[in-house]
């Protein structure tokens, strides 16, 4: 996990009862045994420049219960938070013993709604202890979050492409990834070989453009 500057500490413990009264759903609170507000990372904590659409990420630390660490659990529990937070979003997951599971990340612009149907960047990895905290060149907030977002997905980071357009090429990337893993059913299940072919074909050429827009 990255190592933020205590500078940007916030450690705000965020009450279920809160979350409750902003009308998060019983089940919600069943996986979930704590929220905290770890970090802000601003400007002044960071010392790197707000943008229009960035102009603060929160870094969330959540511990599940057990009935709340499968995947899909996970993934609508952070779902629910990330679109009650106004800022985008850091998540570190942990289970009841404190034991760290994965990071999650959602980058979208200040004061708007998650993107599309996949708002979550699900992460199979977290950062590493030698990750840097800022990449060299980077001068603002949205920047370090394009990179964080890119490698937390194992995507590349393209030179000025703001928080927007990287939303926009992920969920570009997860419809395409998406398209090929049924055709990859498809193929399976079809007897005739003229018919595979054609799908293997297909298949083929959808990895060719997942490989574009991962760079």
């Amino acid at each position: 996990m990255i190592k933020f500057p205590e500078s940007a500490a916030f450690g705000k413990k965020i009450p279920l009862s809160q979350l409750k009264e902003k009308g998060v759903s019983p089940k919600f609170l069943k996986w979930v045994k704590s929220v905290k507000w770890a970090y802000k990372l601003s400007q002044s904590t960071l010392n790197l420049a707000a943008t229009a659409d960035v102009k603060e990420i929160e870094v969330l630390e959540v511990v599940f219960r057990s009935e709340g660490e499968s995947l899909r659990n996970r993934a609508l529990a952070i779902e629910v938070l990330g679109a009650m937070i106004p800022n985008p979003c850091l998540f570190r997951l942990f289970n009841e013993d404190g034991d760290f599971i994965e990071e999650a990340i959602c980058p979208k612009a200040s004061g708007e709604a998650l993107l599309g149907d996949s708002p979550i960047y699900r992460l199979c990895r977290g950062f590493g202890e030698t990750d840097e905290l800022i990449a060299s060149g980077v001068t603002t907030l949205e920047a370090a979050l394009v990179r964080w977002s890119a490698a937390l997905a194992g995507m590349g980071v393209r030179a000025g492409e703001g928080v927007r357009a990287f939303a926009e090429r992920h969920y570009k990337l997860e419809a395409l990834r998406a398209q090929s893993a049924d055709l990859e059913k498809k193929i399976v299940r079809e007897k005739q070989l003229d018919r595979k072919y054609e799908l293997s074909k297909e298949k083929r050429q959808l990895e060719k453009e997942v490989s574009l827009w991962l760079k």
